[in-house]
């Protein structure tokens, strides 16, 4: 049978490019990756050029499937599914790059995600990660291991710090390549921010798709499921409540991602304490569901080395939570019947009944809470020494029974015209652990750190020096 007319352009066409190749092949200023790409996409143009000879869309009738057998994979039980598009989402700083990093040790062993949520088998995992280094990725990766105690060389999971660039053909195709070349299951991508374009507008639903879409065909093309690491708006009404759907920023993820896991914080992360409280929500199309809380430590980093860091992980049901909560503020609210049943530093109050004391300690966590007024304070008024020390005291016992508090929060120091807080608690040294088992009377009662009494004679000095010019 003679050609027909779209036969004898794909010849031309096939001709034309087999007298280009050894012109492409020499061509010293582009990559061997870029002509390869440049070749293959010419390849396709041709094959797409023959029409009806290539299919693009697969045909299932409905009887096809009503009796097929199309069955869901899962690659973590009740959270993630196969071969559809996920994401990890939450706000900046809410540790998405570490549980991504427990996501991907948890897989590629056939662990538990978050030492809770069962895998059902081992998967080759890969990670591109472009913000964190290699340097934290290692440090992160190896606590993970740790606590999961398995062997981080022992995983399998491939890294690469260059995340991939959507829309980028020449791109792609390299990242399918790398795909490929290990047999990759589950992908990470971390952060999605940096796989795209600079120039595209971050609220165009139809931009975004189509950037989407080419990592997705991707994935797909090598049987990877890709799960992508985001961030939630900054807008949210309240910050600390489980994340919701609506408030995954920019266009076209909220349609693009079939499965979701939603970070947010239950609480304000206190610098110094390690301690993260966090909401975990996952769904998905397929129907699962679940909502969790997340108590994860990590510890204070040490300089010197000698106190590594760590990754504990409690999970937590909602009921827990709120019984949590309930517990934390109950202790709170004693530890400040302490402090009332003090002599203030200058009275006893042996007849005080301790439903008294707790009443007013409800009053005064009450007082605490209201706004303050704008007016400026005296200086150090009812802030002195004595008040700091038993402040700093309190914050350290509150944070053994689970509460954190912000030292700035207790005793605002620059507000009174003294040094902050945070230099008070470093003078203190480790005074409150050692007088842990004391109550405030006694310790009111013992010679403060020289440090402690050093620090507070400079600030009354600064400020006694300040009054000269109204003299």
């Amino acid at each position: 049978m003679p050609d027909s007319s779209n036969d004898t352009t794909a010849r031309d066409q096939l001709l034309k490019l087999a007298r280009d190749l050894p012109y492409l092949a020499n061509a010293k200023s582009k990559p061997v990756s870029v002509v390869l790409a440049e070749a293959k996409a010419k390849l396709q143009a041709i094959e797409d050029s023959l029409g009806g000879e290539r299919q693009p869309f697969q045909r299932i009738t409905a009887a096809e499937l009503a009796t097929g057998k199309f069955d869901l994979t899962y690659l973590i039980d009740g959270v993630l599914v196969k071969d559809q598009p996920a994401g990890l989402v939450a706000p900046k700083k809410s540790l998405k790059t570490n549980i991504s990093i427990d996501l991907a040790v948890s897989l590629a062993t056939g662990g538990r995600f978050l030492g809770y949520y069962n895998v059902p088998e081992p998967k080759r995992m890969a990670m591109f990660s472009g913000e964190s280094g290699m340097a934290t990725i290692q440090e992160t990766a190896l606590r993970v291991c740790k606590a999961a105690n398995v062997e981080l060389a022992s995983t399998g999971i491939i890294f690469c710090e260059t995340v991939p660039r959507f829309g980028d053909p020449v791109n792609m195709e390299a990242f399918r390549r790398f795909l490929d070349a290990d047999g990759i299951e589950v992908v990470i991508i971390d952060p999605v921010y940096l796989c795209l374009p600079c120039d595209i507008n971050p609220a165009n639903l139809f931009d975004i798709g189509r950037l989407l879409r080419s990592v997705s065909d991707v994935c797909r093309e090598a049987g990877a499921t890709p799960v992508l690491v985001h961030h939630l708006k900054k807008t949210v009404a309240n910050p600390y409540i489980p994340g919701q759907l609506e408030d995954i920023g920019w266009a076209g993820f909220q349609e693009f991602f079939r499965q979701w896991l939603l970070i947010n914080r239950r609480e304000a992360y206190e610098p110094g304490s390690g301690m993260h409280r966090l909401w975990l929500s996952t769904g998905g199309s397929a129907g699962h569901s679940s909502l969790v809380g997340l108590d994860i430590y990590e510890g204070v980093y040490d300089p010197y080395g000698a106190i590594p860091r760590v990754w504990e992980v409690s999970v937590l049901k909602p009921k827990d939570v709120i019984a949590s909560e309930a517990l934390r503020q109950e202790d709170a609210k004693e530890e400040l019947a302490h402090i009332l049943d003090r002599p203030a530093l200058y009275r006893e109050r042996r007849d005080a009944e301790p439903d008294r004391l707790k009443f007013e300690a409800l009053v005064l966590a009450g007082e605490v809470g209201q706004p303050r007024p704008t007016v400026a304070p005296q200086p150090y008024v009812g802030h002195g020494a004595s008040f700091i020390r038993i402040a700093l005291h309190l914050r350290h016992r509150a944070r053994e029974h689970g509460v954190l508090l912000l030292a700035s929060a207790l005793c605002c120091g620059p507000r009174y015209g003294l040094s902050p807080a945070s230099a008070y608690r470093a003078a203190l040294g480790d005074e409150p652990t050692r007088l842990a088992d004391l109550t405030f009377r006694e310790i009111a009662g013992i010679q403060p750190p020289t440090e402690f009494t050093t620090l507070w004679a400079s600030d009354v000095a600064a400020h006694l020096s300040s009054l000269g010019s109204f003299a």
